[in-house]
């Protein structure tokens, strides 16, 4: 869950509106103080919420009513978000009514936060991109760098981790220039979450732990059990049970005491995830999982608060399904797709982006204009140099200064841009990769010559019994490291490795009139490595392969949203992979059409008709060498 801090309009006001604003930050510095019982904290905020609702009763003015409406919309966002919402919406438009920016922008930075705990992120993305713009016209930089955040949490939440940490960092460096340690720690946070999502454990625990020595130096305790949340999240991530669990009741323990409901529901979900992962050490875990991941469910769906209910439901789904009960597991699996469909959509995330790209664009023109307007200005204030000299030096040190940190965040982004490039070309092939890129959402191609080789290690199975984990994947980095090597120097496409099986193809993505020679190649040179490779790594054991190899047209495309891969598919596929299954160690199994591609300028020994599976009775060969020319 994410914590902001609405920005607070300090405008001026009668003396009696004065006093009432001074009486109920005293009160909330007791509810606080007392916060640590939970009856305590939840009596003094119902003393609170009277309070305030008397004084809207009384309020005939609308700059105070819109005031007293703030308060009351903090108060209620973790419990009543509902309530909250209706008071937050019906203080934004007094405040707008009145013309009192500052108070407006805070109320729409509540809508802001309200929205993201009920996973409304297009709305969370327009209140935010609202109080970003009036508030940097109005130079209010604390309610600017919180709009920076949110904007940044949005896109987090919606899988655009480019745009959250172009956010974040423009937020931790906008807060550490004006000196706020709340929107610092926030910015910190964030930074965490996003390295999470990119699997960067130790760069999130490095700021979220930064992130909560602000929140425990300023005594925070909101902040301090969304970071501790958010540590928890990690070390789980990072399959460390243990310590998640150490965080997440620290995290309840804070929410509790503050009577924050919606943190309640996050964290008795997050625990019952733990639990989960500890069952497997602990039976008893278990039970303990689905009692507490059913509380924090029903919790969150009194107060609206989707992610948790997300969480749980689909941990009960695994919960039932590891218990082998089919009709509980598929109702909490019907329940968790329904629930993932309503937060994460194409609609929603396309809405975003629109949203994101025309306030981009109007802020160009604005720039644009704005820089029209100095040059007119520097024209000026050449006449009148002497005058303005002392100005000019000033502007022109914080233009270096502003340029400074521009470069700053740059350098970071590029960085992040440059790796992902990276990983999503290790990944895919580079053609496939440049194409989704290019914003192509399907990615389907049909390819009418291609040759695909299967090869597999002969009994693997009885090798992994043998050997210990570490022992086996070092094994296999040594064969398939030299099969990509190959498959590399022949032009040629590696598509996967399932187990210790190894697909190669020739002709696809780009055709190559060439593909059947050149896996040819690469299946002679396959054996070649084996058998070299006791001489090169003498504690490796004796290894024997069989290869496959069919020719013929095959399908292939991307399939995933978030985890992409590229695959073959085809009748082709799957006679290449029985050449493999139905070969004889230590030689390459090819089909008839093999044979007659490659017949003149390969050396081919006959096999005969074998029965294979699934395709009856096959003539079929072994490829023995390559003519000599």
């Amino acid at each position: 869950m994410q914590h902001y801090c609405v920005y607070r309009s300090h405008n001026s006001t009668t003396h009696l509106v004065r006093r009432y604003l001074v009486a109920i930050g005293i009160t909330a510095i007791i509810l606080l103080t007392l916060g640590q019982n939970p009856c305590i904290a939840q009596s003094q905020g119902d003393s609170l919420f009277t309070t305030l609702r008397m004084e809207l009763a009384r309020s005939k003015r609308d700059i105070v009513r819109a005031r007293v409406l703030l308060e009351l919309g903090r108060l209620q966002r973790r419990s009543k978000p509902d309530e909250a919402l209706h008071y937050a919406k019906e203080g934004a438009l007094l405040a707008e009514e009145c013309h009192d920016d500052d108070l407006h922008t805070a109320l729409l930075l509540l809508l802001a936060t309200i929205a993201i705990d009920k996973s409304q992120y297009a709305s969370a993305m327009q209140f935010a991109l609202e109080a970003r713009t009036k508030s940097e016209n109005k130079g209010n930089d604390a309610a600017a760098v919180q709009a920076l955040g949110i904007i940044g949490t949005v896109h987090r939440m919606q899988n655009n981790t480019t745009k959250a940490f172009e956010y974040a960092w423009k937020a931790l460096a906008e807060s550490v220039r004006i000196g706020d340690k709340q929107q610092e720690a926030q910015a910190l946070s964030n930074l965490g979450s996003t390295h999470r999502r990119l699997q960067n454990y130790d760069s999130a625990r490095y700021y979220r732990l930064r992130s909560l020595v602000v929140y425990e130096g300023l005594n925070d305790q909101q902040g301090i059990a969304d970071v501790c949340m958010g540590l928890g999240t990690i070390e789980e991530a990072d399959n460390k049970p243990q310590r998640s669990l150490e965080y997440k009741r620290r995290a309840f323990t804070v929410f509790a005491a503050m009577g924050d409901e919606i943190g309640m529901a996050d964290a008795l979900t997050g625990l019952g995830r733990s639990y989960l992962s500890l069952q497997k050490t602990s039976p008893h875990y278990g039970d303990s999982a689905e009692s507490v991941i059913l509380r924090g469910l029903a919790l969150a769906e009194r107060v609206e608060a989707r992610i948790p209910m997300l969480r749980a439901t689909e941990d009960l789904y695994r919960l039932y399904k590891e218990r082998k009960n089919p009709s509980e597991a598929l109702r909490w699996h019907e329940r968790f797709t329904a629930l993932r469909d309503s937060v994460f959509n194409t609609a929603q995330a396309t809405r975003l982006s629109e949203m994101q790209a025309n306030f981009d664009s109007e802020r160009a023109m604005q720039q644009r204009t704005l820089e029209r307007w100095q040059r007119n200005m520097l024209l000026v204030s050449l006449v009148l140099v002497l005058m303005v000299f002392g100005v000019v030096i000033n502007r022109f040190w914080l233009k270096n200064k502003s340029e400074a940190l521009l470069r700053l965040k740059q350098d970071a982004l590029e960085f992040e841009h440059l790796r992902a490039e990276t990983l999503l070309s290790n990944i895919l092939p580079q053609a496939i990769a440049d194409r989704l890129k290019m914003g192509e959402k399907t990615i389907a191609d049909t390819h009418q010559d291609a040759t695909i080789l299967f090869a597999d290690i002969v009994g693997f199975t009885e090798l992994t019994s043998r050997l210990s984990a570490r022992e086996l994947v070092r094994v296999l980095d040594h064969v398939f490291s030299g099969f990509d090597d190959i498959a590399a120097h022949y032009q040629c496409e590696k598509i996967k490795t399932i187990g210790d099986q190894y697909m190669v193809v020739a002709g696809v993505p780009h055709q190559n009139v060439h593909h059947a020679a050149l896996i040819a190649e690469v299946a002679l040179a396959m054996l070649d490595y084996m058998e070299s490779l006791p001489t090169k790594h003498p504690a490796m054991p004796m290894l024997t392969i069989r290869i496959g190899i069919h020719t013929g047209d095959v399908v292939a495309g991307v399939i995933g949203q978030k985890k992409f891969a590229y695959d073959l598919w085809g009748d082709t596929v799957n006679t290449a992979s029985r050449m493999e299954s139905h070969g004889v160690p230590q030689k390459i199994h090819c089909s008839e059409a093999v044979y007659e591609a490659l017949k003149e300028s390969f050396i081919f020994a006959e096999r005969g008709a074998v029965e294979i599976k699934g395709k009856g009775t096959m003539q079929t060969y072994f490829l023995v060498g390559k003519r000599s020319l």
